[in-house]
């Protein structure tokens, strides 16, 4: 008998798998010689990439730039409307500014939205 996963818990997890991959992306990047976090950009010129999503699309396809359907499958994957894609990924005023300001964003939300659901 095969166990099914609650889709929001599902959802959770894959933002959560993101902070933790932009955990250390700063680092990576440093020692590799390449531009840090940059939330402004999919990718930075050299081709790596730049922003959350960016480094979630890297981890899942290997290219730093997703297609629009990627855009899609990845708002349905973190179970995200327009809003809350947006406050997450947007470039706006307050965007974070390093790859572990976004992670903490990101488990931050996560913790908000699970405490909501209680």
């Amino acid at each position: 008998m095969s166990k099914t996963i609650d889709p929001v818990l599902e959802c959770d997890i894959n933002l959560l798998l993101l902070a933790s991959i932009l955990d250390d992306a700063d680092a990576r990047h440093i020692a590799a010689g390449e531009p840090t976090y940059d939330q402004t950009n999919w990718r930075h010129p050299c081709g790596t990439p730049a922003c959350a999503i960016g480094h979630w699309n890297f981890h899942r396809t290997g290219r730093a730039d997703p297609s629009d359907s990627d855009l899609e499958r990845y708002r349905i994957e973190f179970g995200l409307d327009d809003e809350q894609w947006a406050y997450l990924f947007g470039f706006r005023p307050g965007y974070a500014k390093s790859a572990t300001e976004e992670a903490n964003r990101i488990r931050a939300f996560v913790s908000d939205r699970a405490s909501a659901r209680r």
